[in-house]
C-alpha cells in the first residue's frame, strides 16, 4: 500500500511540475479549481469531489487531477485521479470536448472496517462549457479498467 501510494503521488507531482514548467508563467500554471458530483453506476454510490486543471503540458494536453469520494452500498471509496486531457473545440462552438487518461489510486473501505487499495487506469470523456459569471462547467463520463469503478457520470463547476 505504502509503495503504491508513493508511486502514484510521484506521478502526480511530476505531472504538476512539468505542467508548471511547460506553462511558461505562474498564472497559467496555477490553473483552475472546482467541485463536482455524480453517481457511480458500478457500486451504486453518490460521488462528490474536487477537480483542478493545472495548465498545459507538451502544448496539447492539460494535467487535470481530481479526488472523488463515493458513499453508499455499505462502501466508502476515495479515488485519486491523475488525468492528462486533450481538448477539441468544434468550429463556431464555445464548448470544448475532451478525452483523458491517467492513473487512479482507489481506496475502498467497507462498513465492517476492512480497507483495500488498487492502482489502475481510468479513461474519461466529457464536455466543458461556460455559463456566465466567469464560471466553467463540465460533464464527464469516467470508465475504469481492472478493479476501478466501471462507469461514473460527474457534473462539475470550475471557479
Amino acid at each position: 500500500m505504502r509503495k503504491t501510494l508513493s508511486l502514484f503521488l510521484t506521478i502526480c507531482f511530476a505531472g504538476t511540475i512539468a505542467t508548471a514548467i511547460g506553462a511558461g508563467d505562474v498564472k497559467a500554471a496555477a490553473g483552475t479549481f472546482g467541485i463536482r458530483g455524480g453517481f457511480d453506476f458500478d457500486a451504486d454510490q453518490v460521488v462528490v469531489g474536487f477537480q483542478a486543471e493545472l495548465g498545459r503540458f507538451l502544448e496539447i494536453t492539460r494535467f487535470a487531477p481530481s479526488v472523488d469520494f463515493g458513499f453508499g452500498n455499505d462502501l466508502t471509496t476515495i479515488a485519486f485521479n491523475g488525468d492528462f486531457r486533450i481538448y477539441l473545440t468544434p468550429p463556431g462552438s464555445s464548448a470544448e470536448l475532451y478525452g483523458s487518461a491517467g492513473p487512479t489510486l482507489l481506496i475502498v473501505d467497507t462498513q465492517g472496517g476492512n480497507s483495500d487499495s488498487e492502482v489502475g487506469l481510468t479513461l474519461s470523456g466529457g464536455v466543458k462549457f461556460g455559463a456566465g459569471k466567469g464560471r466553467t462547467y463540465n460533464l464527464e463520463g469516467r470508465f475504469g479498467f481492472e478493479n476501478m469503478p466501471e462507469f461514473r457520470l460527474l457534473f462539475g463547476i470550475y471557479f
